[in-house]
């Protein structure tokens, strides 16, 4: 004999379980994270900063981030989604796009800091990840690029936005996300070219609903930033305007497109 409710009572006990469960793993995750540090050795490597910045990018943002959306059947649906595949044509727009706006955020980044230092503000201190051979570069490309454009877009564009944009607005989501994106980068001076990166990743999540894209456009322009660094090249003024040309156009190309990813 099924006694009535008793179903209903289990699937209900079944989803709370589930539930605790991924917040329970979510916190553990992001307990571990912020005792990384601690078992490496002052002055480490850096090989060995490598390893802790992605560990720390994929226990402190990722995979808490993806814990919270498995949180239940809904959610995991929601989360199958967000992976459609945008065509080679778009891709390319995208990684364009992304590397020339790697001299916009430089210029960017410049008039900022000549409006700090007109109200008397000293230049902060800015840590950069600088590879200093080849191996290095490679290092850094598998640790500061690939790993971080993932675990980041799960958590800003496909947790912070998504969650947002569907309780408030779309706009909602895509300011609030992209103000977050900034704000946990922890630099004053690289404030603002942030909080333009996160705008143009929410409108390429929001105009594809899909969060390929923006992962492709952050790890090109992590790499981006990295070879840069890598190199020590100054860029001149020019080049700086013919990038922010080649950024309006493939940007605005990518948002015309009619059906940006494929199921």
């Amino acid at each position: 004999m099924r006694w009535p409710g008793v179903t209903g009572w289990a699937a209900t006990s079944a989803l709370s379980r589930r539930l605790i469960g991924c917040l329970l793993g979510a916190i553990a995750s992001i307990a571990v994270a912020l005792l990384l540090p601690g078992l490496f050795p002052e002055g480490a490597g850096f090989v060995q900063l490598c390893v802790l910045l992605a560990l720390q990018e994929i226990l402190l943002i990722g995979l808490p981030a993806l814990l919270v959306m498995l949180r239940s059947p809904a959610s995991s649906r929601a989360l199958k989604g967000l992976w459609g595949r945008p065509t080679a044509y778009q891709s390319g727009l995208a990684m364009l796009a992304a590397v020339s706006f790697t001299l916009v955020s430089v210029l960017i980044t410049v008039l900022f800091l000549s409006l700090l230092q007109s109200f008397g503000v000293p230049p902060p201190e800015g840590q950069f990840l600088v590879p200093e051979t080849a191996e290095q570069l490679l290092m850094a490309s598998l640790s500061a690029t690939f790993i971080p454009a993932i675990a980041e877009e799960l958590l800003f564009r496909g947790l912070v936005q998504g969650g947002i944009a569907a309780r408030l607005s779309p706009a909602a989501g895509l300011w609030a996300s992209a103000l977050l994106f900034a704000l946990l980068h922890r630099s004053l001076l690289a404030f603002p070219q942030m909080l333009a990166i996160g705008l143009v990743l929410g409108r390429l999540k929001q105009r594809s609903g899909s969060l390929m894209l923006p992962i492709i456009f952050h790890a090109v322009y992590n790499f981006a930033v990295l070879v840069l660094n890598f190199s020590r090249a100054v860029p001149s003024l020019g080049m700086m305007l013919l990038c922010i040309a080649a950024f309006t156009v493939s940007y605005r190309l990518l948002m015309k497109e009619d059906k940006l990813v494929e199921s």
